[in-house]
């Protein structure tokens, strides 16, 4: 399982959006890889997925959430994908 987020350092709400996703993986015991998404790695990777939106939670190569949940929500979407990593659902939180 590889999870990713994708942020603009550029903007404030990345930083918190950074903060929750690796506290709420942190204590599921997940690897979480934060991409800025305007280096190469990140323009790459956001072209690939026609991603326009961010931050946005990526499990191998698929999107999985977008937006800045609460540490509530975040817990919530991450026990989803980890019962059901297959899904296709995309959660979005504002």
């Amino acid at each position: 399982m590889h999870l990713q987020l994708i942020i603009l350092e550029s903007k404030i709400s990345s930083e918190g959006a950074r903060g929750v996703w690796q506290d709420v993986c942190q204590t599921r015991g997940l690897d979480l890889e934060v991409i800025d998404a305007s280096g190469d790695e990140g323009r790459k990777l956001t072209e690939s997925l026609t991603l326009s939106t961010f931050p946005a939670l990526i499990l191998d190569g698929k999107i999985k959430a977008i937006g800045i949940p609460d540490k509530q929500i975040a817990g919530k979407v991450l026990d989803d994908i980890l019962s059901n990593p297959d899904k296709d659902q995309v959660a979005e939180e504002k």
